[in-house]
C-alpha cells in the first residue's frame, strides 16, 4: 500500500536506504538517508520548542541550500506549514507573500545575501525571523529565533503526521491575474510524488543535480521530494544556484542519470541522439501537486514531442471505473489542492 503522507513517504526511504547518499553540496558533503533523517527530526523538535503549533504558515527564502531542505522537510514534519518564496522578491513582493499566506516566522540562511528585503517586509509585518544553519553535517543544525512564537509548549515527541495536514503553501505564477495561494496537504503531496516516481521508474539508483529553484513546485515537488521518495540521490550546487561553469562537472562526478528543463522539440530530438537517452514532456500546475501528465518511457509507450503525453482522465478512487463526466460537477483527486477542486 502507498503511502498517505509524504511524511510517511520519506520516512519510509530513510528507513529502507540508511546507509545511502540522500543529499550532497558539490564539493562540501554528502548526507546518507540516515543522518538526513535526524537532522529533519532534530530540527522539527527544535521548532516546537520555538513555539511552532499545528497550521502555522512558516515563510522559507533560501537558495537551493541543504538548510532549505531540512528546514522544509522540519516545518512539514512538526504539521507547519512551509511557504517557500523566491529570495530575489523585492520587499514589496515579500509584504505581498508573506501577508497572503498568512505567515507566522520568517526563515532564512544566517547569511545576509538576498535576505534584506524578506527581513524588512517581515518587520514591517511583525513576523519574527529566524536563521537557521548547518555548518557541519555531523553536528546538529543551528535555528536561531529571538524569543518563542508561543506560550509553553508540549516538548515530548514530534507530532503525528496526518494526510490531511496542510504541508504547503505555494503560489501560482500569476501570468493571467493576481497570483493565487495554494494550499497542499500531505495526501496531495504523497500522491505527487509517487506518481512521478511511478512514471518515470525512479531507483534507488538514479542521480540528480539539481538546479531548478527549490521554491518553485519543480524543483520542489519533481526534482527534490520525488527524488527522495525513491531512495534516489540529490545533488545541490555548491553555490546554491545553477552555475555553467560546475554544472557540468557536477553532472558527471555525481553520475546524474535524470534532469529537467523546458525544451523546444528540436532541441529535444538532438538530446536524445547526443545522449543517446530519453527526454520525457510532462505537463504540471501547481494547484494539481505539480505534474499532471507526461510521455511515458520508451518502453511504456510512444513519446511525441511537443505534447503532454497521455489522454487526461477523471478515474475513481481505485484509479479504475472513470467518473461520470457531468458538466459543472466538481470532483475533488488526492493530487489538487484543497482550494482548487476539479471542475468537470
Amino acid at each position: 500500500m502507498e503511502a498517505q503522507s509524504l511524511t510517511e513517504t520519506l520516512t519510509m526511504s530513510a528507513a529502507q536506504f540508511p546507509s545511502r547518499r540522500a543529499l550532497s553540496i558539490s564539493g562540501r558533503f554528502d548526507l546518507t538517508y540516515s543522518r538526513l533523517h535526524e537532522l529533519v527530526e532534530e530540527a522539527a523538535h527544535l521548532l516546537i520548542s520555538h513555539g511552532v503549533r499545528h497550521g502555522d504558515v512558516i515563510a522559507l527564502t533560501f537558495p537551493n541550500t541543504v538548510e532549505f531542505v531540512i528546514t522544509l522537510m522540519a516545518v512539514i514534519r512538526a504539521r507547519g506549514v512551509a511557504a517557500p518564496l523566491n529570495s530575489a522578491y523585492t520587499a514589496e513582493e515579500f509584504d505581498f507573500y508573506l501577508s497572503d499566506s498568512d505567515s507566522t516566522l520568517l526563515n532564512t540562511s544566517d547569511s545576509d545575501e538576498g535576505n534584506g528585503p524578506a527581513q524588512a517586509a517581515a518587520a514591517k509585518l511583525g513576523i519574527p525571523h529566524a536563521t537557521v544553519s548547518l555548518s557541519n553535517p555531523s553536528l546538529p543544525i543551528s535555528l536561531y529565533l529571538p524569543a518563542r512564537l508561543s506560550g509553553p509548549v508540549d516538548p515530548g515527541p514530534v507530532h503525528h503526521n496526518e494526510p490531511s495536514d496542510v504541508a504547503l503553501f505555494l503560489h501560482t505564477a500569476g501570468t493571467t491575474s493576481r497570483p493565487k495561494g495554494v494550499p497542499l496537504t500531505q495526501l496531495n503531496l504523497a500522491a505527487s510524488v509517487n506518481n512521478i516516481r511511478s512514471v518515470y521508474r525512479l531507483a534507488a539508483s538514479d542521480s540528480s543535480v539539481l538546479v531548478h529553484p527549490l521554491f518553485h513546485v519543480h524543483g520542489l515537488v519533481a526534482g527534490l521530494l520525488s527524488t527522495l521518495s525513491a531512495g534516489s540521490a540529490v545533488t545541490l550546487p555548491s553555490s546554491g544556484r545553477f552555475s555553467a561553469s560546475s554544472f557540468w562537472p557536477d553532472m558527471l562526478a555525481y553520475t546524474a542519470t535524470c534532469c529537467c528543463a523546458s525544451l523546444e522539440p528540436a532541441t529535444l530530438y538532438q538530446m536524445e541522439k547526443a545522449f543517446g537517452a530519453p527526454v520525457l514532456e510532462a505537463y504540471a500546475m501547481t494547484e494539481a501537486a505539480h505534474q499532471m501528465s507526461s510521455n511515458p518511457l520508451p518502453e511504456d509507450g510512444p513519446n511525441k514531442a511537443g505534447s503532454v503525453g497521455q489522454e487526461i482522465v477523471v478515474l475513481d478512487e481505485r484509479g479504475s471505473q472513470p467518473l461520470p463526466l457531468v458538466p459543472g460537477e466538481i470532483w475533488r483527486i488526492s493530487e489538487i489542492g484543497l482550494s482548487y477542486p476539479m471542475t468537470c
